[in-house]
């Protein structure tokens, strides 16, 4: 199991009104708000729960909607997606830590980085 499409199929369904995806497009200045995810590391143990941490960078157009954002969606990750079932992936526990302002190379976008943590249950392995 992939971690990315799960978090990607949340954030899509929860915060509509923002675009998710693994690759930044090249007119990312044209496209915020918008948040990238990126698995950092995935163990599975033999029972196929995984414990993946993901990379999640909100930008947005200022340092403030960059840091809303991030709070946005940080709250809903650990209020909402503990108990979803996401693709035959029950969501069983979730953690948020704000890394805070990440520089970046374009000084018209702001980008904010939230390091998720999961315990994930793949029910359709079992």
């Amino acid at each position: 199991m992939n971690a990315e499409p799960v978090l990607l199929s949340w954030l899509t369904s929860t915060f509509p009104d923002v675009r998710a995806v693994t690759i930044l497009p090249a007119d990312l200045a044209d496209e915020i708000p918008l948040v990238r995810v990126s698995t950092t590391s995935n163990p599975v143990d033999r029972f196929r729960f995984e414990t993946p941490s993901l990379d999640l960078d909100v930008y947005a157009d200022t340092i403030t909607g960059a840091r809303d954002l991030a709070k946005r969606i940080g709250r809903a990750v650990l209020e909402q997606m503990p108990g979803a079932s996401i693709n035959d992936v029950s969501v069983l526990s979730t953690t948020v830590r704000d890394l805070g302002v990440t520089p970046y190379d374009n000084t018209n976008v702001s980008r904010r980085t939230l390091v998720i943590g999961m315990r994930l249950h793949d029910r359709s392995a079992a």
